[in-house]
């Protein structure tokens, strides 16, 4: 009996041992002596049914492999069985009834087992948009109002380029990325945001988590004693410590980020909002390969002096680094490497696969030197995938005029167009405006109503669409084409210049078809009726800039009588007459009749937009610009406010009041003179880019840019192709043509390609011009300006330059050859301490200090660059001993 009771015993303790391991305790077997003393039948433990006595071990058997054998339990000294199919069905019983404590920990178990199922891939995608100044950190906007998505590194970019379509993945909260003014602002308690963007209590219990990661916390004298003089001296300090982070194991290289992780922070930090960290993720799919994998670069050798590849190095670091088969490469790179890179070369992606770091190339062509503009500029329209081939005979035979024939209108349009030849037509030449194609008719009528006088306006635009018509050879160029873009040496046009010059073009005492607008308006700027149409006119005269003022009433009806005329400075390069190279930069006013001009033709588009929207609701054209992201704005106006602060003087009072700062008024002072453009920079800086969309895709109409209800183009259709497209819709409503019979799917896909390329050309333009001002300051050498600070970060810092409203960043690696150490100090307040070496040559120890600050005025150089045909913005040392 006692043998059995012991056996039973010992099946027992070993199922009851089995089940309390997952409660983390383990009971022993009872001492020999205390089983000798058990009466027969009477174990200490229930006997449990249903259990098979344990079979003794074969012969040569190790008795610890067997299935129900006893086993060594690694984390105790005593043996427990292996889990049997009886054993199971007693731990869910037992779990369930003689065990309520377990219960917890056994869902948690459960929890943690290995998933079965692979998740569903999430919906998170939108444009890809790699930093330009660090090309590790790109950004993708799901669409919400919430912060932009983090990417970092190549890796998590998954091969994809700047402009792709892409699905994310969001990743851990514990890898999203800090931000630090943010978390320097709930550390000192000065965080004024109660909820998180989805509405949660900023509140989160801390969390630790488990890693390899070690963080340590160093003053900075111990710090540099440590590195043996082998230190970074542009390190982002925080107060008077530096934080040192070492990750063993393959963990990704997030060190090398400038970017701090939540997984990176201590414990006690866990605890921060998520208004604090900003997300992070991983590309998992490239729905659209927009960038057209084309780069300018130039070819280098391999370090371990490869000759079976060379490596493409491309000017734009948003592009990753090629290889090419030699197969490809010049004879005289490996010989002439230092020649070799002098010049600039075509090359595209031709494969990347998912093992190989760097993307293997295609050579196309060899551009030129470095520093030819043409070279440079011819590159930049293919990157771009820019077509300028010459139109062809077959584009061309759609039009009623060739070189031979001239062309005279029909007759039978006289009889179904409104005839404006009686009036005096007239239109203004503007140089800030270039793509202003449409002329205007003015009169005083012999009617009144009760506030006055009415006033007849007309606003003529050319009938482009009467010559480009749908499904034609020249119709498919222009759509492809969508907007002529404006280089600064040339122009590359939408449509053949024998149809913009010789058909469309208003000139004085030639007859032109036109699309017409009659606003009937009052004293007071109300609208008392409005008239389309097409039309004939025949401009009479031209007027500059200096012959109109007019529609103050409409400005101020539309934008608030306390609203001020304010909008950035806009420049143009002049050249010289026998080159193209660059040989002053003029600043181009905008004047009272430039502001007419304006008006009326937002007018005119914002009336157009009404009717083609009240005719075809679904597939309308029209455009708008967004209201800026809600944290874009909130910065923006933190930094104004920091920036009126210092307009404040202790003694003086406020030297001039802010919308005077904006106006130029009191502007002796340089504090005034830089926050003169400050502000208005920053906030066209922080605008969304105006879009394309149908009316039948978003019922919200409003434009955030002209502050009007619904908006669209109508009187630019000589550059921009929908201007084209609105004209064939207020056509088909006023029943001159057929509607036009798109579907709202195939309207959102011409337009989404309409956006797309629209933006392409506005990039181009804005690369063209600075290609042209490098060579203007190569030429002319480096320039001083006076520079008002916007931002403070770790890397860099953002300036507004006084005299022309741009935003630019310096870089403080740009200066290590002028500047001894910079120090940033992160805070609710940022402030960078710069250390410059002492004018005197006695005393090697002496710096020159200098605090700088959200709103300080700084003097900074623009210089041409050692290696390449760009300019660098840095810092001009200070000639006292401390300035702030």
């Amino acid at each position: 009996m006692k043998a059995s009771a012991i056996a039973h015993l010992s099946s027992s303790k070993a199922n009851h041992n089995a089940n309390n391991l997952s409660c983390g305790k383990t009971i022993p077997l009872p001492p020999p002596g205390l089983v000798r003393l058990l009466p027969a039948l009477s174990p200490m433990y229930p006997l449990i049914p249903n259990v098979r006595p344990v079979a003794p071990p074969a012969p040569g058997q190790n008795p610890f492999n067997s299935v129900t054998a006893p086993r060594k339990d690694s984390n105790c000294d005593t043996f427990s069985y292996c889990r049997g199919t009886e054993f199971s069905r007693f731990k869910q019983q037992a779990n369930r009834s003689n065990f309520p404590h377990c219960r917890s920990n056994s869902r948690a178990k459960q929890n943690n087992r290995k998933q079965y199922f692979l998740p569903y891939m999430n919906k998170d995608s939108g444009k890809l948009r790699i930093s330009s100044n660090k090309h590790d950190e790109a950004y993708v906007d799901i669409g919400d109002d919430n912060q932009d998505i983090l990417v970092l590194g190549i890796q998590d970019r998954n091969r994809a380029l700047h402009g792709d379509i892409v699905v994310v993945r969001i990743k851990e909260r514990e890898r999203w990325a800090v931000r630090d003014v943010l978390y320097f602002a709930w550390r000192e308690g000065k965080l004024n945001e109660r909820m998180d963007d989805d509405g949660q209590l900023i509140t989160v219990p801390p969390v630790k988590l488990a890693t390899n990661n070690f963080i340590c916390h160093t003053s900075i004298a111990s710090f540099k004693s440590n590195c043996d003089g082998n230190y970074d001296k542009n390190i982002a300090v925080s107060s008077n410590f530096v934080t040192i982070i070492r990750q063993n194991g393959n963990g990704g290289d997030n060190c090398r980020f400038n970017r701090r992780l939540l997984m990176n922070m201590s414990s006690e930090d866990w605890g921060m909002p998520d208004l604090c960290l900003q997300k992070t993720a991983e590309v998992v799919f490239i729905v659209e390969k927009r960038n057209c994998r084309a780069a300018v670069g130039i070819l280098k050798n391999f370090v371990d002096k490869n000759r079976n590849f060379a490596l493409f190095l491309p000017i734009d670091s948003r592009i990753p680094r090629m290889v090419i088969p030699v197969e490809e490469i010049p004879n005289n790179l490996f010989d002439q490497s230092q020649l070799s890179s002098r010049f600039i070369y075509l090359a595209n992606i031709a494969e990347w696969n998912i093992r190989d770091r760097n993307a293997r190339g295609k050579l196309y062509k060899r551009l030129g030197v470095m520093g030819d503009l043409d070279a440079e500029t011819e590159g930049l329209l293919f990157t771009n995938n820019i077509d300028t081939r010459e139109f062809s005979p077959a584009v061309l035979s759609s039009l009623p005029i060739t070189e031979n024939v001239d062309w005279k209108i029909d007759e039978k349009e006289f009889k179904y167009r409104r005839d404006f030849r009686d009036e005096t037509v007239f239109a203004i030449e503007s140089s800030a405006i270039h793509d202003r194609d449409f002329a205007m008719h003015l009169r005083r009528l012999q009617i009144e109503n009760n506030h006055g006088p009415i006033f007849e306006v007309g606003v003529h635009v050319p009938d482009v669409s009467h010559f480009v018509q749908p499904g034609t050879e020249l119709d498919n160029w222009a759509a492809s084409r969508v907007t002529s873009i404006r280089l600064v040496q040339k122009i590359i046009p939408m449509l053949p210049k024998i149809l913009t010059d010789d058909l469309c073009l208003l000139k004085p005492g030639i007859i032109r078809l036109t699309f017409s607008v009659l606003l009937k308006i009052d004293e007071n700027g109300k609208i008392c009726s409005i008239w389309f149409g097409r039309s004939i006119v025949q401009l009479n005269r031209k007027f500059t800039n200096e012959t109109a003022e007019i529609a103050k009433q409409f400005r101020t009806k539309r934008l608030g009588p306390h609203f001020r005329t304010s909008v950035p400075p806009k420049f143009e390069l002049k050249l010289e007459r026998n080159n193209d190279l660059c040989d002053d930069l003029l600043k181009i006013e905008y004047s009272n009749v430039d502001l007419l001009m304006d008006e009326f033709k937002i007018l005119t588009n914002m009336y157009v937009a009404r009717k083609i929207l009240y005719t075809f609701p679904e597939i309308a054209i029209l455009k708008k610009q967004e209201i800026p992201k809600r944290k874009g704005l909130l910065k923006v106006l933190k930094n104004i406010v920091e920036q009126c602060v210092k307009l404040f003087d202790s003694e003086n009072g406020l030297c001039c009041t802010f919308a005077d700062c904006i106006n130029g008024h009191h502007a002796s002072d340089d504090l005034a003179v830089c926050f003169k453009e400050s502000p208005i920079a920053q906030i066209y800086d922080a605008l969304q880019p105006a879009y394309y969309y149908a009316g039948g895709v978003d019922n919200n109409y409003a434009d955030f840019k002209y502050s009007v209800p619904v908006y669209t183009n109508f009187t630019s259709p000589c550059t921009r192709y929908p201007d084209i497209m609105v004209h064939r819709l207020l056509s088909g409503a006023l029943r001159y043509s057929l509607p036009p019979g798109l579907l709202s799917k195939e309207l959102k896909e011409v337009l989404d390609y309409c956006n797309e390329k629209c933006q392409i050309a506005t990039n181009i333009e804005e690369a063209n011009f600075e290609m042209f001002f490098s060579s203007l300051i190569t030429r002319k050498g480096p320039m001083v300006l006076k520079a008002i600070v916007v931002g403070l970060f770790k890397t860099h810092l953002n300036v507004v330059l006084s005299d022309y409203g741009w935003i630019k960043a310096i870089f403080y690696n740009s200066m290590r050859k002028t500047l001894c150490e910079a120090r940033f100090q992160n805070g609710y307040r940022p402030t960078l301490i710069l250390y410059w070496p002492s004018l005197c040559d006695q005393n090697d120890n002496e710096y020159i200090k200098s605090v700088i600050r959200l709103g300080s005025i700084v003097d900074i150089i623009l210089a041409p660059a050692p290696d390449s045909n760009k300019y660098i913005v840095t810092l001009k040392a200070p000639e006292t001993r401390e300035f702030q």
